[in-house]
This record gives C-alpha cells, sequence and structure tokens, in this order.
C-alpha cells in the first residue's frame, strides 16, 4: 500500500477528477504526471485542487487509458514551520512540523517498495552508458525499468533483440517527457541530451543511457520472457 501516492487509469470518456487519498501539508506537496508527464496547476493550466483539497480536477478530460499519478513529494529542503523566540507555538505549527518528518518518511518507503519490485539495480554516472546482457536463449519479452532517486520515472516496454532484428515498444511509459526508447547501441552520449534513453539491439543486449544530468540508480527486471 502506498502512502503517499494515487494511481489511476482514465476511463468513462469524460473523467476530470481523481481523488487525493492521502494527507499533505500544502498544495505545492502534490505533484501530478498524466502518461510521465508533469502537469502545472492553475486554473489556466491543467489541473485545480477543489473539494477542500481532496480532488484534483482536470480543465480537459482525460484520454480514457491514461495514467494518471497524484504523488506527494513533501518539501526536503525547506522547512514548513521555522521556531523563533517569543513566539508563539500554536497546535498547527506543532503538527506540521512533525507531518513533514513523517511524509517524508513515507515517501522514502513508497519509494523503496517501488525499488523491491526490481530483480537488480546499477548505478550509472551522467553521460555513461551500460548493455545489459538477456537471459540465454531469450529473444523477446518484457522489460522493467525504474529510478530509484525518483520512482516516477519508470518504463515497462516489449523488446525483441536477436541478430537481425531488434525492436522496442513502451507498454508502459509514466515518464514519456523524460525517458526515449529506440533501437541501436548507446555509446554514453548517443541519445538526447536530459533524458533517459533505453534500447534494444541485435547483439542481444539492452542498453540503458544516461544523460539526466547526474548520476542514477536504477531497478530493472526482466519479465514474461518467453
Amino acid at each position: 500500500m502506498a502512502f503517499g501516492r494515487d494511481t489511476y487509469t482514465a476511463s468513462g470518456g469524460s473523467q476530470t477528477d481523481f481523488t487525493i487519498t492521502y494527507s499533505y501539508i500544502a498544495e505545492a506537496h502534490v505533484t501530478v504526471f498524466v502518461q510521465g508527464v508533469l502537469q502545472t496547476e492553475g486554473g489556466s493550466n491543467d489541473y485545480t485542487i477543489v473539494t477542500a483539497g481532496t480532488v484534483v480536477r482536470f480543465n480537459a478530460t482525460v484520454t480514457d487509458g491514461k495514467q494518471v499519478v497524484l504523488l506527494r513529494d513533501s518539501s526536503r529542503t525547506t522547512r514548513v514551520v521555522d521556531y523563533a523566540n517569543a513566539s508563539t507555538i500554536t497546535e498547527s505549527d506543532l503538527d506540521n512540523d512533525s507531518f513533514q518528518a513523517f511524509y517524508m518518511a513515507q515517501e522514502a518507503f513508497d519509494a523503496a517498495d517501488l525499488i523491491q519490485e526490481a530483480d537488480k539495480t546499477l548505478a550509472l554516472a551522467d553521460d555513461v552508458a551500460v548493455a545489459i546482457a538477456i537471459p540465454d536463449n531469450v529473444t523477446t519479452g518484457v522489460f522493467e525499468f525504474i529510478v530509484q532517486q525518483s520512482p516516477e520515472l519508470a518504463v515497462s516496454f516489449t523488446w525483441r533483440a536477436e541478430a537481425g532484428a531488434a525492436e522496442i515498444n513502451s507498454i508502459y511509459n509514466l515518464t514519456s517527457g523524460t525517458m526515449v526508447l529506440t533501437t541501436g547501441a548507446l555509446a554514453g552520449t548517443t541519445g538526447t541530451d536530459v533524458k533517459i534513453t533505453l534500447s534494444s539491439h541485435t547483439d542481444k543486449k539492452i542498453y540503458v543511457e544516461n544523460r539526466s544530468g547526474a548520476a542514477i540508480v536504477f531497478g530493472y527486471s526482466f519479465r514474461n520472457s518467453t
């Protein structure tokens, strides 16, 4: 069970409202993704938060089948309460001070739970690529990938990788704005800058190239291979 993450698939042909099931301190701590693309809050932008802070309402219907993620991301750099000498301490101040640490701990557990679903993890510096050998005697299957520091950066895809043939097709891409799927070998600076590129190749390997601008640790799994 996720503590600060709600995941939905739009349906019904006219869905605009998605319920926030968790508590949070400030609306700025709720981040919203549609098919992995970060949305912008505001009446003239993508969505607003309504119904006493419990519902994300999009300004346009979300297309059926698209995945919507409502992610709590409590501030890790700025304290929400700053005590001062001779000031009045309220119940709200005390609550928010403890909630901030409590929520960040929950969010860390959410991220860890996602990573534990992966079979293996690897560290990858910026502008570096790694080639992951496909299990023996396997030419097609499903590959699952997630970035440990940013669990919203996740993708699943079907692949084919054998001599003379390479294919890759997304079946779940939460971060289409940040991640790129392609074919061919990757060398570290082959793909688009500020992106993470994943590729299948005729050498029977899956390539992961990190050009995100910072080092990453990612988990990966081969699933349902035949």
